[in-house]
């Protein structure tokens, strides 16, 4: 648990947490394909067996994922799998529209293992309709999208009233550190871009 407490910090040092997050979305695929395709993945991506470093480099994602720091574990293991499944069942299936690029699948892999992991196993997300729903959310959020059809206020609501993470008692304590945290590193490199170009002005 400690170690997954770890990516959930590390995720909001990368992306900024889900302001930051929020603020960066466009309209993306519609959910129920993506929680369709979450809720169909081969059991091989869920295999504690599998290489999951093998499989990300297959998928020419090696060196990009931060979630690797925490392949060991088996929860963001199988949950950087589950994520592998909806960047690959594109040539498999169909591509999504718009399309998940490397680039996205990157952010939604790592949203999926370092942020949803430590406290729903991705075996939950197969059995259960909220727990697939909140991954699916999760997964565009981390790509940078918004459910097709959905505004930023409706996709968030909808994401907050799911989220596993901010319901659990110790590791909500860790998000909403995490999250103070990320907010004062945020005003003070607004504070510090404001000082410079005042400094710039004068010159």
């Amino acid at each position: 648990m400690a170690e997954l407490e770890t990516a959930v910090a590390a995720w909001i040092a990368r992306y900024g947490g889900e302001e930051a997050q929020w603020e960066r979305c466009d309209e993306g695929p519609a959910l129920a394909e993506v929680a369709s395709r979450i809720g169909s993945v081969p059991r091989a991506f869920l295999d504690d067996a599998v290489d999951i470093r093998a499989l990300v480099a297959d998928a020419g994602l090696g060196g990009r994922l931060a979630a690797l720091g925490w392949w060991r574990e088996p929860a963001a293991r199988r949950a950087m799998g589950v994520g592998l499944w909806l960047y690959g069942s594109q040539q498999v299936l169909a591509p999504f529209s718009p399309v998940l690029t490397a680039e996205r699948a990157v952010g939604a892999i790592d949203a999926l293992a370092m942020r949803l992991a430590p406290a729903a196993d991705p075996r939950t997300w197969i059995a259960s309709a909220d727990r697939r729903e909140e991954a699916a959310r999760l997964a565009l959020m981390g790509a940078g999208w918004l459910p097709a059809g959905e505004d930023t206020a409706r996709a968030r609501a909808r994401f907050d009233g799911l989220d596993s993470l901010a319901h659990d008692a110790l590791l909500g304590e860790v998000l909403e550190r995490e999250r103070h945290r990320a907010a004062i590193a945020a005003k003070l490199q607004d504070a510090r871009a404001k000082e410079a170009a005042a400094r710039y002005t004068r010159e």
